[in-house]
Formats: structure tokens, C-alpha cells, sequence
């Protein structure tokens, strides 16, 4: 269909939503940087720019679309649900107590429509003992219960890392709790190179055949082909690349790609250790406070440095 021309993965992106618009919820797994949240925004973009599905029209004007990244959210329950309740134009609950995810599912579908809740980085929230106390059994039951009841006119789709046959939840942090979650998981397919080749030609239309080969081989070759191809778009973007300095903008690529898939700590903890050096010299901090302050600050960011780059 013409409406999925533009999508990554046009064929699997119209499979997905059309299974979701019958009501099946999904979970596409799939390693990092493959494109798990370009999927996403295929299908929020096809369904806001108008589509029949089913025989079910819908647009922007008919449908509520809630996009939630959980990984940012997995310390933060309350923050998840207040996204999800901005997105959906739904009032926010003052005092700590939020509403729970089924409540406010059921208050959007009061005034008719569909909704979609897309939640990329699904599995951020299970076997870890950082996780928001809150995201508890009863949150995944509800999880369950939006996805079987067909009062309900919500569509659920998830992304994760790993394919999702048993999910643990700590409950209080401590006590581990399986919980299956009630939804199909599937693959997310490979890039083909074709996708690629498409993907390139959409946003360098005037590009030298001989140039758009070589890139697109490379990009196949890549273990996360789709965060490397964002990294070298921005190069294209910037650079007249012809088949005489393609090679540079390849090795341009490759050498800040490699450098992002450092963490951020590395090279901050050698800055912290420097200054700590000096400020030591000069006796600047006595007790080390602010050493240990900066320290506790490199590390809490190497795991999520990379949280907003659509490396997913």
C-alpha cells in the first residue's frame, strides 16, 4: 500500500497494524539499533496522515496515540503515567497518588475513537533492582486486562530487547515474582537491503549510484545497521558525498559511532579524576564531597547516556 511506502520496514509495519487494529497486542523484540522505534514512529506517522485498516478509517481526528519510552521511566512510575495521561490530553491527578494505568485507559475511551499506546523498551522495568516499586503485579495485570477486554477500544504495542517468555518483577526490590505477559511475542526482521537502499534514496535522491551502493553494503554489515545509518545521515546532510570522499565520510561515521558506543562515563570519570587531582593540589575539597558527588554522577550515567539517541 502507498501508505507505507515511506516506512522502514513498509511491509512488516503494515503487517503490525493491522494485526493491532483487530485488537492482538504486540511485543517485537529485537537487539539495539535496528530500528525498534523508527517502527514505532511508522506507524504513529500512517496512522495520523489517514489510513483503512480492517475497514476501520483512522486519522489524527478519531484516534488518541500515547508514546511511551519506559526506559527513562523504569525509576519513575509516576512520570511514566503522567506522560501517558499529557498525551492522551487527560487531566493529571494532583497529590503523590497517580492513577493507575487502567484508569485512565478507560476515562480516554469515554469519548469514543481508538487509542494506541505504543511502549518502547518494554522490558527496561523487569529484572531490576531499580525498578519503581509501583510497577507491581497489579500494574501488569492491568497491562492484561486493557489488551482482553473488548470494552475497552485500546491497542497495545511493545518493543523490548529479548524476547519476553518470562518477565520478573521484584517486588519490594527483593521478592521475585514471574508474571507472562499476555502478549504475542515476534522478531523484528532484519534490515534487508533493500530497506536500506530505499531508506538512503528517500533522503539523498541525487545520490551517486556507485556511492549508494558501497554505503548501503556497509550499513547491511553493521551489527546495529539503523543507528549507524542516523549517525550517516547527518554526514550526508552536511557533506557533498561523491564516489571520490565517500570513503572519508565512511570513516568519519565509523569513528563517532565506535565513539557513542562508549559510555559517556569513560571519558567523564578521566575528567572527574583530573579535577580531583587538582582540587586535591590546592586543597579545593577537604573531605572529597564533591568528588564523590561528581563520581556518583559519571556512573548513574553510563548506563542511560544513550537513552535519548533513537539507537533502539
Amino acid at each position: 500500500m502507498d501508505e507505507f511506502k515511506d516506512c522502514l520496514r513498509p511491509e512488516f509495519t503494515e503487517l503490525v497494524l493491522t494485526k493491532i487494529s483487530t485488537g492482538a497486542a504486540f511485543n517485537v523484540h529485537g537487539n539495539e539499533g535496528t530500528g525498534k522505534a523508527r517502527l514505532i514512529e511508522d506507524l504513529i506517522k500512517v496512522i495520523e496522515n489517514g489510513i483503512t485498516v480492517n475497514g476501520v478509517a483512522l486519522s489524527r481526528s478519531n484516534t488518541k496515540i500515547a508514546h511511551i519510552n519506559m526506559k527513562p521511566y523504569k525509576e519513575n512510575y509516576d512520570g511514566s503515567i503522567i506522560d501517558l495521561c499529557n498525551q492522551l490530553k487527560l487531566p493529571v491527578k494532583n497529590g503523590k497518588r497517580q492513577k493507575r494505568i487502567l484508569e485512565i485507559i478507560q476515562e480516554a475511551n469515554l469519548n469514543n475513537g481508538r487509542i494506541f499506546i505504543f511502549l518502547d523498551n518494554f522490558d527496561a522495568i523487569f529484572n531490576n533492582l531499580k525498578t519503581d516499586v509501583k510497577y507491581d503485579l497489579i500494574f501488569l495485570g492491568y497491562i492484561n486486562a486493557i489488551k482482553n477486554d473488548h470494552n475497552i477500544n485500546c491497542n497495545l504495542f511493545f518493543t523490548s530487547s529479548t524476547m519476553p517468555l518470562i518477565h520478573c518483577i521484584l517486588i519490594n526490590k527483593r521478592e521475585p515474582h514471574t508474571s507472562n505477559i499476555d502478549v504475542q511475542p515476534t522478531p523484528i526482521p532484519e534490515l534487508s537491503y533493500s530497506h536500506i537502499e530505499n531508506e538512503l534514496k528517500r533522503d539523498n535522491p541525487e545520490i551517486d549510484n556507485h556511492v549508494k551502493g558501497e554505503l548501503v553494503s556497509y550499513i547491511f554489515d553493521n551489527k546495529k545497521p539503523y543507528s549507524f545509518f542516523n549517525l550517516l545521515k547527518d554526514d550526508l546532510k552536511l557533506n557533498n558525498v561523491t564516489k571520490d570522499n565517500f570513503n572519508e565520510c565512511l570513516d568519519r561515521t565509523t569513528k563517532n559511532f565506535n565513539n557513542l558506543k562508549k559510555p559517556v562515563a569513560n571519558s567523564l570519570l578521566k575528567w572527574i579524576k583530573r579535577a580531583n587531582a587538582i582540587a586535591a593540589t590546592f586543597k579545593l575539597d577537604r573531605n572529597g564531597k564533591l568528588f564523590r558527588k561528581l563520581l556518583k554522577f559519571a556512573i548513574g550515567l553510563n548506563e542511560d547516556s544513550l537513552i535519548n539517541m533513537d539507537n533502539s
